[in-house]
């Protein structure tokens, strides 16, 4: 019943609650969510994935790590520092491959 008053609704804080919060980068877990759309065989896309501008994935590739079509692969990162913008970067790992694909993104506060 609780859970249901704050469906749709934004969440706010007082300004003197999270005044200086944000000055300094702060430790997230990110994790990132693959699933390969289309019925590839591995190899036809792979990439590398960076997050604040530091490589963390290198020839990734979904279509190997699931071993079949829209199955979920889940990457987990801890203590990714992000002060205003979580920087997420996808690039194809030769231009015969392609485009990078990326499903969903969450990130937690560590602290």
């Amino acid at each position: 019943e609780a859970f249901d008053k704050h469906i749709g609704q934004i969440p706010t804080w007082p300004r003197d609650q999270i005044k200086g919060s944000f000055d300094q980068p702060q430790p997230y877990t990110v994790r990132l969510f693959f699933a390969e759309p289309k019925d590839l065989k591995p190899g036809r896309r792979i990439f590398d994935v960076s997050l604040q501008g530091r490589q963390v994935l290198k020839d990734f590739d979904v279509a190997r790590e699931a071993g079949t079509t829209n199955r979920c692969v889940v990457k987990e990162f801890n203590e990714i520092l992000i002060k205003n913008d979580l920087k997420i970067s996808l690039d194809p790992a030769d231009t015969n491959n392609l485009t990078p694909i990326l499903s969903g993104i969450e990130i937690i506060a560590e602290n």
